[in-house]
This record gives C-alpha cells, sequence and structure tokens, in this order.
C-alpha cells in the first residue's frame, strides 16, 4: 500500500508491476522459496474496504496470468497452501476488523489440489515462486481502532501467521539435517551476536568446523552450501587466484547488505550529502576508510571480494572521461545513470563506407541484474584487448577493441586473416520490450556480432537465468528500424540475394553488402544543426510527469509504457519537443522518478505551469495531429485528449503537501508564460539530470536537440531541428 498513490480525488494504484518484477527475479534466483505479500501502511484513511478490495483484485489478476506456469513448474512438489498451487476459488480477502486490516490464506482444512496435466509448451513462461499469504497491516498503536485496545491487532495478526508459515515450511524443508550441521550453525549464530563486525576468517571457519567434527572438505562444503541457502551466511564460494584478499565468511547476511548499502545510498553531513559512488557508477576504494569505518581495514578488500562474487561490481584500470587511479577503482552498474552514448562515443549511423551489423535479443523478462552481468562478463572477456577506456550506462556499454576474428557464414570465403582487427562495439539495452540491441562496426563487423551474440548466451546459459526464456531467437536488425529509437525493431528477412524488414512499409536491401553498408538509409547528419550546450542553464523546460502503466489510467501506452526503467509501475518524466506552436511527446522512452515527492517540491510549480500553457493552446489530443512533421495514429489521437485531466488530476493530490502549487492555478496566463521563459535559462541542467538518474550526453538531452531559434535555443526533436535547418 506504501507505493500507491491514494486521494479523495484519485484511487491510482502503483504497486502491481514492482511487486511482479520483485517475484519473477525472486524465481529467477531461487525457485524453491516462499514469498508473503505484505500491504503497509493499511493505516492511511483513504484506504477504505472498498479500495482494499480493489487491491487485492489487482494482486488476484496478477496471480492468475502465472498460475498455469507455476502449476507447471511444481508439478511434482505442490504445496497446499500456495496461492497458485490452489485454485483461485479458494483465495478470497477477509478481515476480523469491519473491512480492514484483511487478509488471504488457505485454510488447511479447505484445501483443493487438483490434478494437473503436463503442458511442455509452458516450461518458459513466467513464473512466480510459491506464495503463502496476503496480509495488510498499519504502523500506528490501535490499529484498527478498537475500544481498551491500545495494540497495533494488524500486527500481531501478521506474526501470528507468519509463525505459523514459517514452522510449517522449517518443518518440510530439511527435516532431517545432521547434529554436526545444527551445532555448527549454533556456534556461528552466538559468534554473529558476540562479535563487533560478524565476519572471519575462512581458517576460522574451518577451524571451528574442525572441532565439531567436520573434518572432511567435501561435507564442509555441503554444510556451508546449506547454511548459505538457509541465509545464515555468506561466502565467496570461489576465491579469485588473482586477489590478495583474504577469503573471508560473513555471519550475517543482512549486516553485508547494510555495509552495501552505507556504499550506495547518501550519506547526510549537516546541510549536504555525501556520495561515495561518483555519478558514474565508480568507487574510489580509499573512500572505504569513511564509509566502513566501523569495519577493521584489513577485511576491506576482502568484502569488495565477496560484492565482485556476488556480481554486485567489479574493478578496472580505467573508467571513460577521465577517473583517475589504477587498479584503485571498482564500478557498480547498479549506480550508474541512464543515458545514450554522445556523438563522438558512437554515431547513430555508419560513416559512408564503414559496415554495421546488429542483433536483437528478445527476451520474455529481463531480470534487473541481467545487463550488469553482460557488462562484468564483457570486461573479463576483452580484458587487454580494449583500445581505449569503455563507456558504461545502465543501459549501454560502448567499447573499441583489436581481436583476431573467425569469417562467419556469409563470410566463409573470405581469406582468413592473422592480424587484429578494430572494431567499435555496442551493447544497447531496451527496457520497455526486454530486449538487447548488439551492434558491431568496423570491416568485419558480421563476423565480429556472431562471437558477440555467443558471449551474451554465455551470460544467459548461468543457473541464475536458468528461467529467462528468449522469445525469440537472434535475427539481424534493420537499419531503418534502429535509426527510429523506441519503435519495434524490424528483423531482416533473407529472399534470394536480397533482404527484406515487413515493419512499417517494408525496408528494402538489394544485397549483403547494401544491408551490412546501411546503403539507402538517410545519414541526415543532426550534429550540424544542433547548438554547443555551454551552459548548465541550458535545459529542457517542457517536460510533464505521468504515471506509468496503471490499470486504472487512460493515458495512452504509446507514453505510460515506453519508461527508462525495469520497473512498470511508478510516474515517469515525459519530455517535449519544443518547436513553436507544435509541442508534442517525443518517440523516446521516459525516465522514472525514484522519489517523486522531491521531484513535485522542486519542479511542481513549473509543471503546473507547462500544463497551463499547453491547455491554452488547445489540449494535448490537439497539439499531436496538428504537428506537420511527425505522424500519429488516430487511436493515439483518440485518447490523448484525457492526458490533460489526468495530469491535472495528478498534480492536485500534491497540493496538500505543497501549497505552493495552488498559487500557480491562481496566477494570471501571462505571469505564468512570464515564469515559463525565466525557466528556460533557470533549470539547472545537471540537476534535472541527476533527479533523472541520467548520464550526460554531450549535445543533446535524450532525444531532444539545442537548436537555434531567434536569440534563444529551444530543444527540439530530431525532424524538427532539420526542419529548422532547412527553413534557414
Amino acid at each position: 500500500m506504501a507505493l500507491g498513490s491514494l486521494s479523495n480525488r484519485s484511487s491510482c494504484m502503483h504497486q502491481v508491476g514492482r511487486v511482479k518484477l520483485w517475484l519473477l527475479s525472486i524465481y529467477a534466483l531461487a525457485p524453491n522459496s516462499r514469498a508473503i505479500l505484505v500491504g503497509t501502511h493499511a493505516d492511511k484513511p483513504m484506504l477504505n474496504e472498498d479500495v482494499l478490495n480493489l487491491i487485492w483484485k489487482q494482486f488476484a489478476s496478477m496471480l492468475d496470468e502465472v498460475r498455469h506456469a507455476h502449476q507447471q513448474h511444481y508439478i511434482a512438489n505442490p504445496l497446499a497452501d500456495c496461492f497458485l498451487c490452489q485454485v483461485p476459488s479458494k483465495l478470497v480477502r477477509k478481515s476480523n476488523f469491519h473491512g480492514v486490516a484483511g487478509y488471504v490464506e488457505i485454510d488447511s482444512e479447505d484445501q483443493d489440489l487438483h490434478d494437473i496435466e503436463k503442458d511442455e509448451s509452458s516450461a518458459a513462461l513466467p513464473c512466480f515462486p510459491h506464495i503463502l499469504g496476503y496480509y495488510e497491516v498499519g504502523s500506528t498503536e490501535n490499529f484498527p481502532k478498537g475500544m481498551f485496545v491500545r495494540k497495533n491487532r494488524s500486527i500481531k495478526q501478521f506474526k501470528k501467521s507468519l509463525r505459523r508459515v514459517s514452522m510449517e515450511t522449517l518443518l518440510s524443508s530439511y527435516p532431517g539435517i545432521p547434529k554436526k550441521w545444527g551445532l555448527l550453525r549454533d556456534k556461528l549464530r552466538s559468534l554473529r551476536f558476540a562479535e563487533r563486525n560478524p565476519i572471519i576468517d575462512y581458517t576460522e571457519y574451518e577451524s571451528i568446523a574442525a572441532k565439531l567434527g567436520i573434518t572432511s572438505g567435501d561435507t564442509l562444503d555441503n554444510v556451508t552450501s546449506f547454511l548459505c541457502s538457509q541465509g545464515e551466511l555468506v561466502l565467496d564460494q570461489v576465491s579469485s587466484p588473482e586477489s590478495d584478499a583474504r577469503r573471508v565468511v560473513v555471519l550475517s547476511p543482512q549486516w553485508l547488505a547494510d555495509r552495501l548499502s552505507a556504499l550506495i545510498t547518501y550519506e547526510r553531513s549537516g546541510d549536504r550529502c555525501v556520495e561515495f559512488i561518483d555519478n558514474k557508477g565508480v568507487l574510489d576504494k580509499d573512500n572505504l576508510a569513511v564509509a566502513w569505518n566501523d569495519i577493521d581495514a584489513k577485511y576491506h578488500d576482502s568484502l569488495l571480494a565477496v560484492f565482485i562474487a556476488l556480481r554486485v561490481c567489479f574493478p578496472f584500470t580505467s573508467v571513460h572521461q577521465g577517473s583517475t587511479g589504477v587498479g584503485n577503482n571498482y564500478l557498480f552498474p547498479c549506480k550508474l545513470p541512464v543515458g545514450k552514448p554522445s556523438f563522438d562515443d558512437w554515431y547513430p549511423c555508419p560513416k559512408p563506407g564503414e559496415k554495421q551489423a546488429s542483433y536483437c535479443f528478445q527476451y520474455g523478462f529481463m531480470p534487473p541484474l541481467f545487463f550488469c552481468d553482460v557488462i562484468v562478463a564483457t570486461q573479463k572477456k576483452l580484458k587487454g584487448m580494449m583500445i581505449d577506456s569503455p563507456l558504461y550506462t545502465r543501459n549501454n556499454l560502448v567499447y573499441r577493441c583489436n581481436t583476431k576474428i573467425d569469417p562467419c557464414c556469409k563470410c566463409i570465403d573470405t581469406p582468413a586473416t592473422e592480424n587484429r582487427v578494430s572494431h567499435s562495439v555496442r551493447f544497447e539495452l531496451l527496457y520497455h520490450n526486454n530486449s538487447i540491441l548488439v551492434h558491431a562496426r568496423g570491416p568485419q563487423a558480421c563476423c565480429l556480432l556472431e562471437t558477440l551474440g555467443t558471449e551474451l548466451q554465455e551470460v544467459h546459459n548461468n543457473p541464475f537465468y536458468y528461467h529467462m526464456r528468449i522469445e525469440k531467437p537472434k535475427g539481424l536488425a534493420c537499419p531503418h528500424c534502429i535509426l527510429k529509437y523506441g519503435n519495434k525493431i524490424g528483423e531482416m528477412f533473407e529472399s534470394g540475394s536480397s533482404f527484406l524488414c515487413p515493419v512499417s512499409k517494408g525496408h528494402y536491401f538489394d544485397s549483403w553488402d547494401d544491408l551490412l553498408l546501411w546503403k539507402g538509409v538517410d545519414r541526415q547528419d543532426i550534429s550540424k544543426v544542433i547548438h554547443d550546450i555551454l551552459d548548465d542553464r541550458c535545459c529542457p523546460s517542457y517536460f510533464v510527469i505521468l504515471p506509468i502503466n496503471t490499470g486504472s489510467l487512460t493515458v495512452v501506452d504509446y507514453w505510460t509504457q515506453f519508461v527508462l526503467s525495469h520497473f512498470a509501475d511508478g510516474y515517469a518524466v515525459h519530455l517535449l519537443c519544443e518547436f513553436p506552436q507544435h509541442y508534442h511527446f517525443i518517440d523516446s522512452p521516459g525516465y522514472r522518478v525514484r522519489n517523486v515527492k522531491t521531484f513535485v517540491k522542486e519542479y511542481g510549480p513549473h509543471l503546473c505551469r507547462v500544463l497551463k500553457l499547453l491547455n491554452k493552446l488547445g489540449g494535448l489530443a490537439e497539439l499531436i495531429p496538428a504537428d506537420p512533421v511527425r505522424s500519429v495514429t488516430a487511436s493515439v489521437c483518440d485518447k490523448a485528449g484525457e492526458a490533460s485531466d489526468l495530469l491535472t488530476e495528478f498534480m492536485n493530490d500534491f497540493q496538500d503537501d505543497f501549497p505552493e502549487l495552488s498559487k500557480v492555478h491562481t496566477e494570471s496566463m501571462a505571469a505564468s508564460l512570464e515564469a515559463l521563459e525565466k525557466a528556460k535559462m533557470s533549470i539547472n541542467r545537471h540537476e534535472f539530470q541527476r533527479f533523472l538518474c541520467k548520464a550526460e550526453e554531450g549535445k543533446r538531452f535524450g532525444d531532444l536537440y539545442p537548436v537555434h531559434h531567434g536569440k534563444s535555443v529551444i530543444w527540439v526533436c530530431k525532424e524538427h531541428a532539420l526542419t529548422l535547418q532547412t527553413c534557414t
């Protein structure tokens, strides 16, 4: 419930997508897990019985989508009290407190497991782990309210159910572990609470096990795997021979998570926030003396080794754009900003005469860690072969390398060479359709692409991603579609000696060489018309914030589905092209806002003024089709008319927290326009990027480009930038 945005005017839920992501991720990493769904903040006044029933219906609908796949996966060992193994009719929300603080659980005396027929086709479908309960809890005393009651009865109810589920789970899992294993577990638990830092050397761990009679190496490995799976300890299972760090055993996973949190989150010092990892995702090891000042320095390298083994970070010798230090830096992919490479790092299309080939890998579900693992694997694979420092963002990896390449099937008649050949490579993650584009540029682009596809498949073959299905086999991506970022990427089909892409009106290439050389592709050079960004105060000023992918909203999917985030729910900032009198949304994805309340506090009045301007110009429905350059489908135009009212309603939800928003509604239109004009040179671009977790992209901001218009600079889409060039 904490993820809901509820008010007297709105009952829009924003929690299902994030819970779905976590359940899919848990299943991918630990398919035998048990999960319990807990809705917090159930004591909010607006969460009445009707709203709570609506929330449960949303979750029930989500569970129905994966029920068949779940029953197929656990066909040999179903759980009688699992929501997904049971028939849907058993899942009824109940409440002992007049409709609030409800719960859903399977009564042990009312279980109905029916026979399931094996369906091989469902093996690759998305799946959840066992789900054993759904509970609504609040955090205040006397909730739900009652006479002469002070305790929180929702928490008490939840704890009682949790104890029952825990006991049943523990009794059903590993019912007869050896006595020595239990003794070792108890000894480690006592050390966990006795030590200031719950961490010991591996040699000490071996010594403790030996004193309890566990002397065999195989037996110790087995008990260690068991304790790790039970969440009792964390161990770097494969010690790297390249690392000088001592091997350690962490006795408390929660303590380790807290140490990671100290690195990747802000630390407030007075009026300022201190970040130990910079805005490029880089940690200088010297910062650990401050971040981990409560841990003995001799363990710093060991903990980093554990994080490397857990694929949280990796070491490197240099980072793109001037990171200092050699062998003293670590890259945390989860802290990388979102963004595209600049034109200097990767121009949208190859130069005339340069070859490029691209594969599109489409997945049914992409865990958040997958692209991080691609970055780590590529770094290890190409160690010593990269020409210069690679460029990392959360959704892009760009590098140049010298490699020896074997000819592909199309180049089998080409004589092989022993020399290393220079190529440019880009891995591009497309969040909105769960796909990865792999690009290769150079004289043997198609041959290198085969190797890159194999490397991506090796990451996919990791046991962690066993259940991550490929939606369709890799296919050669159409160059025309690649230039239209955000649209569907078409696949080239061979027809005789020609190649055809069926997307849109069809894209055609006469031969294999024409396809690699991008012959016939419009190579309009946008870099000649855009303005050099010299001032931090030069920033896109027309943007709106909208909810993402919520069933109760009617905003067209064209905007709300395309967001640079794994999460399907929440709020995203969408940029508008500022072409005079033709403002419109752009095709590229929006940017998910992590802290929407802070964002509205900073930019709320400006957002309200942008809305007033759009309403004055006729509303979004009239603005989009009036644009002579871009084509918009009729279905988009029909639904776009509701966006203005939705945004107004959304901003009204924040007026209680930020009274200054109501003042904007009462100010004159002339005052609002004057404030918008001033905002064009008052919004700090780098601060705006920080809110969006966005990388610096050189002469652009996403898919907006700065161009001169009169005495000012406006941010417009590529088509309008080229239109302005033609007019001048």
